[in-house]
């Protein structure tokens, strides 16, 4: 069974980082993974959503938690993290997807994104919570704000359930 805290309050309000700060000092918790953490071997395969991908000849699986991005360059496909290098292997973004789930949408020809990771949408990229931003193509602008719309209201709609799930709050 995990165990954690949660914190509930504006992610911008600095006594709410402050705090989480401590507590992750007091608990002994990384805020990031090491390197065993983020990338296993097939044969562990944990749980959850991943992306499998071969590289240096070894099939590799990720956690798609860790994910903010993915970026197309020929014929590479780049994952982007928060406060880690990217990382890179052979392959489409298309096989990507399939793989990845419903918070992730293909936002541009060359760009994935992961919309648990959006701070906002703005009319031509998405503003990353680490501080990039992802353009998003001309011609999909419709469909991906319909997809962004469609995805917020159902973490709303997730997020009401879980509170009401409490007798102790009041929404």
């Amino acid at each position: 069974m995990k165990k954690g805290i949660l914190i509930l309050g504006d992610e911008n309000d600095l006594r709410m980082k402050l705090l989480e700060q401590q507590l992750s000092k007091q608990m002994n918790l990384r805020p990031y993974p090491t390197e065993e953490e983020l990338i296993w071997g097939s044969a562990d395969a944990r749980s959850g959503r991943t992306l499998t991908f071969r590289k240096n000849r070894q099939t590799r699986v990720l956690s798609t938690d860790w994910i903010y991005y993915l970026e197309k360059q020929k014929r590479k496909v780049i994952i982007h993290f928060e406060k880690r290098e990217p990382m890179a292997f052979y392959g489409s973004l298309e096989e990507a997807l399939d793989q990845l789930g419903k918070n992730f949408c293909h936002c541009h020809k060359s760009y994935v994104v992961n919309l648990d990771k959006v701070d906002e949408m703005r009319e031509e990229s998405f503003h990353l919570s680490n501080g990039n931003m992802v353009p998003i193509g001309q011609r999909r602008r419709p469909e991906v704000q319909f997809y962004f719309e469609r995805y917020e209201l159902q973490k709303n709609i997730e997020k009401q359930r879980f509170f009401e799930s409490f007798s102790c709050f009041e929404m």
